[in-house]
């Protein structure tokens, strides 16, 4: 891994990077602030400020739009081109991860209240109770379940149904990344050195990948042949290749609080926050 850029963002957490790549949308909600990052410059193009804390990024899947969620407050939707503000829908319980689906007309996002379904065209919000969910969430490649990580396990959602289709046990789950063809989850776990790989076909627990650091963020390249785990107390960025074996390949120093990294859509370059400053890497 080769460091290309290291943007001073204090606070810097969730991210997001555009699908075609340009831009790097950052929440800082220390200062209730987004900033918008020139991917290829790392200079900052953009500063949005907010009466909120944003605590959640992404854009929709033609990358002509962009969702931020407030916490406690509302999604903002924005013109991805200019950044700017088309429409807010409030409500008030939203205030972790959001991700979108294909149609670009749903986001979807977990809150201590459930999973919500935002339709952004009609700006409706559709609920339903989940107990004790996490922050994390990821949505399956066909746009049909949702898997929601709760503190005993994942929770897989139908969201054509709109009800929840089996449950698979994991203690202590808090992170989920699914690979790029739903065929497998990984889980990383809280307060441990650990993540859990999980066969989505069975629902078993087939594998475990020990990170060596508790896990703060992991995330799959966009073809499934790398793995991240970002790690807490080691303060660093472990990188995994996956095949027939799971080969650890190298370890990055990230620095204090990592909090949240993404693999860009080039497939080269990983975006990772640390509480303070946004760093590019290049898979060499």
């Amino acid at each position: 891994m080769k460091l290309i850029h290291e943007i001073n963002l204090p606070d810097a957490r969730d991210m997001a990077v555009s699908p075609s790549g340009n831009t790097v949308a950052v929440c800082q909600p220390g200062s209730s602030r987004l900033s918008i990052i020139d991917a290829f410059t790392g200079t900052v193009l953009k500063v949005i400020s907010f009466s909120q804390q944003p605590v959640s990024v992404t854009y929709s899947k033609d990358g002509m739009l962009a969702y931020v969620i407030l916490s406690g407050h509302s999604i903002v939707e924005f013109f991805a081109s200019d950044w700017r503000e088309t429409k807010r829908i409030p409500y008030t319980f939203l205030e972790s991860k959001i991700v979108t689906g294909i149609d670009n007309r749903r986001a979807y996002c977990v809150s201590n209240r459930g999973v919500h379904d935002i339709d952004v065209v009609n700006s409706t919000v559709k609920s339903h109770n989940i107990q004790s969910p996490q922050r994390s969430l990821a949505l399956s490649p066909d746009n049909r379940l949702l898997y929601i990580v709760f503190s005993g396990g994942v929770i897989v959602f139908d969201v054509e149904k709109w009800e929840k289709a089996f449950e698979i046990r994991v203690e202590s789950a808090e992170r989920i990344s699914l690979d790029p063809k739903g065929k497998r989850a990984y889980v990383g776990l809280r307060g441990f050195a650990d993540v859990k790989v999980i066969d989505l076909s069975s629902g078993e627990l087939v594998g475990s990948i020990l990170s060596y650091g508790h896990v703060a963020d992991i995330t799959l390249d966009m073809e499934g042949l790398y793995f991240f785990i970002l790690t807490i107390n080691r303060a660093n960025m472990a990188v995994y290749r996956i095949g027939d074996e799971v080969e650890k390949i190298e370890d990055v120093t990230i620095g204090s609080a990592p909090d949240c990294i993404v693999v860009a859509p080039d497939n080269r370059s990983v975006y990772v926050s640390n509480r303070s400053v946004v760093k590019k890497f290049e898979m060499l």
